[in-house]
């Protein structure tokens, strides 16, 4: 026989309320923690800019991975938060394993291309604003992102390089003199 007992219902009300008001909170917390952050990197970089002559790419990317990392501190809080999840974690750890070798495989060319934009914002072979030559071409470097780089020729066309093929190219910086 079912018998419904009212203080079982509303012990389980409350604690799926108390759960939804902590992911709540860490979620809130998650994105008040990025923009906290988020701001305060552009003031130091605006103030680390004139006095350590910080490179805006390397800010750039600095800034992103910290971020990016934030997210996903705050996604694994929000998922342990989850009753029936943290359970589940080692079953969720071993399909994450599967599905990162199958994403790596699937998406081997962006991730080539984020690697060498990571690479060039630590050699930092060219700057925004530098004059470079890649195949022939001249042009000013305009942004350099994780994926690619947009530099603008003379002709004042834009092109997007993948920054995979920047990586296997040589390219000669008219900016950078000897040093």
């Amino acid at each position: 026989m079912l018998q419904l007992n009212i203080t079982d219902i509303l012990t389980g009300t409350s604690d799926t309320l108390i759960t939804l008001i902590k992911i709540s909170i860490a979620i809130i917390a998650t994105v008040i923690a990025v923009q906290v952050i988020n701001r305060a990197l552009v003031i130091y970089f605006k103030f680390a800019s004139g006095k350590l002559k910080v490179d805006e790419t390397t800010y750039t990317v600095v800034r992103r991975i910290i971020i990016v990392t934030i997210y996903v501190i705050g996604g694994i809080v929000v998922i342990s938060l989850i009753p029936s999840l943290p359970n589940l974690m080692l079953g969720m750890a071993a399909g994450a394993g599967i599905a990162a070798i199958v994403i790596g495989f699937a998406a081997q060319k962006v991730l080539s291309n984020v690697f060498s934009g990571i690479s060039i914002a630590i050699f930092r072979p060219f700057r925004v604003g530098d004059v470079v030559e890649m195949e022939g071409e001249y042009g000013t470097v305009e942004d350099i992102t994780l994926r690619h780089t947009v530099i603008r020729t003379w002709q004042n066309k834009r092109q997007i390089i993948p920054n995979s093929r920047i990586s296997e190219e040589t390219i000669i910086n008219w900016t950078i003199g000897d040093l």
